[in-house]
């Protein structure tokens, strides 16, 4: 994920690193993809809870791949942070092309096909299903190549429905997609774009609100070494093998059954008070950050704010059921490994 956000803001660190990441400023200074609103995220789910995402390519401009994706990635981040549980449950695709409106000619190079590539495997989201909705019979031979080339683990996940805006729509509301939030009208069959530049100028306001919590903080100070007794935000082994992160394991456990038995607005103040107890014992939240020394990316350990750290808290309460799991299998690979060894010797 991070080496793919470093690739589409041209090597910009000082981008990647801001409070809420990719701006809106960013993008709109650099082409029209974010206007046209070639991508929109229904404010309903489906009947599965799961989070709805719509694209309509007749409204797509294409400006240059890294801008696309510069937009792509804003608008779904934007959305994951209204609805985490979307990166748990997965997300529905629509590809609607039932709408009168200007026919745009869509415009792919070979960077652009590379990046969709990374982009699909680089973001923390997965596909439950997408939806392929047309009005042209000629796009039967196309869906007909696309299914051939995903192979059969991706075809299972995809429908393609072949009809009018009216018959589409009904084709979607049996799979449980709730088209009254779809921003097409039925009567024209053309987009409406109030809910797209709401969401727009929400994102928006929520930018400027973190903008300024992160000018009201001071500077964060930076660490030598983490101790034992700190949690550090990162993936991999080496971060869940640290004594502090492991020590936050098992508070998580001693705490779980309250925290399943909290109502969601009680959970953020549950989960402070846990990091209250913990930072009077001495533990630090810490973060690797890249700074530029003498010309050069290094990295440093610095302090987090409540917030970041409230935010590791809640995903190792998330992940609790499937830590042991975790464990059991890292310890059986282990005594594999060393059964194998002995073997070899023998």
């Amino acid at each position: 994920y991070w080496s793919f956000q470093y690739d589409i803001v041209d090597g910009d660190w000082d981008a990647i690193l801001k409070p809420c990441g990719i701006t809106q400023d960013d993008i709109f200074k650099r082409g029209d993809f974010m206007n046209r609103g070639f991508m929109h995220v229904l404010p309903t789910p489906d009947q599965s809870g799961r989070m709805v995402i719509a694209f309509f390519h007749r409204r797509f401009v294409y400006d240059h791949w890294r801008d696309t994706c510069r937009g792509y990635v804003y608008v779904l981040m934007r959305a994951l942070e209204q609805n985490v549980d979307a990166q748990i449950n997965g997300i529905v695709g629509i590809a609607y092309e039932c709408i009168k409106d200007e026919q745009y000619m869509m415009h792919f190079d070979l960077e652009l096909l590379r990046a969709s590539a990374k982009l699909y495997t680089a973001l923390p989201i997965k596909y439950q299903a997408f939806h392929f909705c047309y009005d042209d019979v000629k796009m039967n031979t196309v869906m007909s190549m696309i299914q051939l080339v995903i192979g059969r683990h991706g075809r299972i996940r995809i429908r393609s429905h072949l009809g009018t805006n009216t018959e589409c729509q009904y084709k979607l509301m049996t799979f449980g997609i709730p088209t009254h939030a779809l921003p097409v009208h039925e009567a024209t069959s053309t987009i409406n774009m109030e809910p797209y530049h709401a969401f727009l100028e929400a994102c928006k306001q929520r930018q400027i609100q973190q903008l300024q919590e992160e000018g009201d903080q001071p500077n964060q100070p930076s660490v030598d070494y983490p101790t034992s007794q700190d949690v550090l935000h990162g993936r991999g082994r080496s971060y869940q093998e640290h004594p502090g992160n492991r020590r936050l394991n098992a508070i998580i456990a001693e705490h779980w059954d309250a925290y399943q038995s909290c109502e969601r607005p009680q959970r953020i103040p549950f989960i402070q008070q846990i990091i209250d107890d913990m930072k009077r014992s001495g533990t630090r939240f810490l973060q690797k950050r890249k700074k530029k020394i003498a010309g050069s990316m290094e990295s440093e350990w610095v302090v987090v704010d409540d917030s970041k750290a409230r935010a590791k808290v809640s995903h190792t309460f998330r992940n609790k059921p499937i830590m042991p799991r975790y464990h059991s299998s890292k310890e059986e690979q282990e005594r594999d490994g060393d059964a194998a060894a002995k073997q070899g010797d023998r």
